[in-house]
């Protein structure tokens, strides 16, 4: 396997492996009220504009969305500055969620483009296309286990 295919099933893996930490099964029972859902510990977050109340699995949902904007950017443009880009607006979890399919699917694609050479191509505020790459696997788990905290807090309000 290359180099390239790993990161790819990393980053697929992340999205949807069955057994555990991936962020289908984060979202698995995720409802309209639960998604809404913001506990007192983040009441008094300052908010984004454009994003959902912090703390919420909205918000978890449109900031990958506009991560994955912003490294497709990041990716075509290397080494250049990514263009800015806006989140996506999301009015409910489902328009939240197939934000997060179609951005994450554009990213995957820009990383599809890459070669193995380009792999170590400086892209923009990070060390090379693989570090970002990796970054974002990491990234995919962390807001996947951020949303399973969610869900538990919802159930114990």
């Amino acid at each position: 396997m290359t180099r390239k295919e790993e990161v790819l099933a990393a980053f697929d893996e992340a999205w949807s492996d069955p057994i555990c930490e991936s962020l289908v099964l984060a979202l698995d029972g995720v409802t309209e009220e639960m998604a809404a859902y913001q506990h007192s510990i983040y009441s008094e977050v300052e908010g984004e504009d454009s994003y959902p109340p912090a703390g919420t699995i909205l918000w978890h949902l449109v900031h990958l969305a506009h991560c994955y904007r912003s490294y497709a950017s990041a990716v075509t443009r290397r080494p250049a500055e990514p263009s800015e880009v806006s989140p996506p607006l999301a009015s409910s979890l489902g328009e939240a969620i197939l934000n997060l399919k179609r951005d994450r699917e554009t990213f995957r694609n820009a990383i599809a483009t890459v070669s193995e050479v380009q792999l170590d191509d400086k892209v923009f505020n990070y060390k090379t296309a693989a570090h970002l790459l990796r970054m974002s696997v990491r990234h995919d788990a962390w807001h996947a286990a951020q949303i399973a905290v969610v869900k538990r807090m919802y159930r114990m309000r």
